[in-house]
C-alpha cells in the first residue's frame, strides 16, 4: 500500500482540518503536479472528499449508506504481472449505483506484445488488438467513467494498481478512490474452500 493510501485511510477514521490536509498531500510523490488544493481536481483522480464548515474534510463514503453508494466493478486483462513492464490489453467495467447498474465500460487495447500463454488464458489474440484504441485513450474514458465510485475488483489491488500506474505513465494523476475486494468480501460472507472467481461461480 502506498503512504497516499495510509492517509487517506485516517479520513475513515476521523475527520482531518484543512491545514494538516493540504500539507500532508502536498507531500506525496504521486501528487506532484497535481494541484492538491483543488477538490475537484481530486475528485476526478477519485478521492470522494467532503468539506464541511470549510475547515475539516473527510470521505463522503464513510457517511453514505451502502445501498446508497457508487460502486465501479473492474476487470482488466493483462500481458503479464507486472505494471512497470508489462500492459493493460483490456478493460471492463460496470457501474452500480443504489443497487442499479447505471453503466457499463468495454474496451480492448492495442499493444504489439501478447505471449501465447495470455492468448490461451484470456482468449483475446493479437490481431483483435491490433486495431484497439490506444491505452491513453482507454484510460482517458475510464477515468471519465468511473469518477469517484468506489473500485471494486476481485484481488482489487491488481486491478487497482495496474491501472493506476498506467495512468500516472500517461499523465492522468493516479487513482485515489476508495476500493474493495470482492476476496475479502467473499471470506466474510461464505464458506468456501477456495475464494478464486471460478470457485465462487
Amino acid at each position: 500500500m502506498r503512504p497516499l493510501d495510509n492517509f487517506i485511510s485516517k479520513l475513515t477514521q476521523k475527520p482531518i482540518f484543512h491545514k494538516e490536509f493540504f500539507a500532508k498531500m502536498h507531500t506525496f510523490k504521486e501528487l506532484e503536479y497535481v494541484d492538491v488544493e483543488d477538490l475537484a481536481m481530486l475528485k476526478l483522480l477519485g478521492l470522494p472528499i467532503g468539506k464541511y464548515n470549510n475547515y475539516v474534510f473527510t470521505l463522503e463514503t464513510v457517511s453514505t449508506p451502502i445501498l446508497e453508494g457508487k460502486f465501479c466493478i473492474v476487470d482488466i486483462e493483462t500481458n503479464g504481472s507486472k505494471p512497470s513492464t508489462d500492459h493493460i490489453i483490456e478493460i471492463g467495467a460496470v457501474m452500480v449505483e443504489k443497487g442499479e447498474i447505471v453503466g457499463e465500460f468495454s474496451s480492448l487495447v492495442k499493444t504489439d506484445i501478447l505471449p501465447e500463454s495470455i492468448v490461451q488464458l484470456t482468449g483475446i489474440t493479437l490481431n483483435e488488438l491490433a486495431h484497439a484504441p490506444s491505452l491513453n485513450s482507454v484510460l482517458e474514458a475510464f477515468r471519465l467513467f468511473i469518477k469517484d465510485a468506489v473500485f471494486v475488483a476481485h484481488n482489487v489491488n491488481f486491478d487497482y494498481y495496474f491501472i493506476s500506474y498506467a495512468l500516472e505513465q500517461a499523465g492522468f494523476g493516479p487513482l485515489l478512490n476508495r476500493r474493495l475486494d470482492t476476496i475479502d468480501l467473499a471470506r466474510k460472507c461464505i464458506e468456501a474452500p477456495k475464494y478464486g472467481l471460478s470457485a465462487l461461480a
